[in-house]
């Protein structure tokens, strides 16, 4: 599991991957992701895919650079 250590934004997509001009989301300080368990699987070409641990089903996907300027590793 990964710990977001500041948050940041990230152009959003819609279904298809596609990017929504425009659109960003904020991926929140103290939140909290793991890596699906298809860890090759990419919707829009990312080089890192993380889900966010709850309820909501969100997920990024983002390059090794932000991945390691963002997130830190905690737990098992």
């Amino acid at each position: 599991m990964y710990k977001c250590i500041k948050s940041f934004m990230l152009e959003e997509c819609d279904d298809n991957g596609s990017i929504l001009d425009g659109n960003y989301g904020t991926i929140k300080e103290g939140t909290i992701w793991d890596f699906p368990e298809d860890k090759i699987y990419r919707f829009i070409g990312g080089e890192i895919r993380l889900e966010e641990k709850s309820n909501n089903l969100s997920w990024i996907e983002i390059s090794q650079e932000k991945f390691k300027r963002y997130f830190v590793k905690v737990g098992e």
